[in-house]
């Protein structure tokens, strides 16, 4: 099960016969109490059904947008994230930095591709009372230029940013 929900979260879903299929054996090999738990990682999103045939599904559609992997690297003189680990960009770094220099115009639809949905709240002066409050604002400015006004209204100091991750993260993730 953790490979299927592994593959179809890497390939943007699993093609519908393929998935009828794998269902099938899985439900003859191990009895039909795993109908439930099938249909629950189902539910859930961790597994999907891809309907149609596109070319750029999933990860691969990610990879490509955030510019996940770089070719040409300067070792000498670097200029992007991907230095840390030879090229390759971590996809959280990419995010914060997407997010940070206000890249994401136009790439909506790659938030789209991720399992959950994002979340932007700003803390303001005034906080909103409750968490659905938070939710619902729509905020369509970028991380960069609220530090920009901050800076100019403040004096040059320069706000923090704090990054929570759930889970965990990587020695090479803290590196980029």
């Amino acid at each position: 099960l953790r490979l299927l929900v592994l593959q179809s979260q890497a390939g943007g879903g699993i093609k519908s016969a393929k998935y009828d299929s794998i269902r099938r054996d899985i439900l003859q090999t191990y009895g039909y109490e795993y109908i439930f738990v099938l249909n629950n990682i189902e539910k859930a999103g961790l597994v999907r059904r891809r309907e149609w045939m596109d070319s750029v599904a999933g990860y691969t559609a990610i990879r490509k947008a955030m510019i996940l992997i770089n070719a040409e690297v300067n070792p000498v003189n670097p200029d992007d994230i991907s230095y840390v680990s030879s090229g390759y960009a971590p996809l959280s770094v990419r995010l914060l930095q997407t997010s940070i220099k206000g890249w994401t115009n136009g790439r909506e639809d790659i938030f789209k591709e991720m399992p959950g949905r994002v979340i932007n709240i700003i803390q303001q002066n005034n906080p909103p009372q409750d968490w659905k409050t938070a939710l619902q604002k729509n905020n369509k400015t970028s991380l960069g230029s609220i530090a920009e006004a901050w800076k100019e209204k403040n004096s040059g100091t320069t706000p923090t940013l704090l990054m929570v991750y759930v889970g965990g993260i990587t020695y090479m993730e803290v590196a980029a």
